[in-house]
């Protein structure tokens, strides 16, 4: 069993309305959190934040579904600590 199944089987569900609940599936989108400020100032990055733990290959598929391609938007700083993925890739394409 991945990491990842497990965070999310571990995880309560979010909490949205009776009549959607049977329904609705968090996805992986749901925990990433996407900033162009990764707190210098500059903004010349996209920075991702995911709430639970990715495998590099996985938060590469994720920027991939965000729409920002690793073969033109790059994928750097890859790192996971206390449970929360980060990285960041370029603004701009190559």
């Amino acid at each position: 069993m991945s990491k990842v199944f497990e965070y999310y089987s571990s995880r309560k569900r979010i909490p949205i309305s009776h009549e959607l609940e049977s329904s609705y599936e968090p996805t992986k989108l749901d925990y990433l959190s996407v900033s162009t400020d990764g707190g210098n100032g500059v903004g010349d990055s996209m920075y991702f934040t995911f709430d639970g733990i990715l495998t590099e290959n996985e938060a590469m598929e994720l920027q991939v579904e965000y729409g920002y391609h690793f073969m033109g938007y790059g994928f750097y700083g890859y790192k996971v600590e206390n449970d929360v993925t980060t990285w960041h890739c370029q603004r701009s394409c190559d």
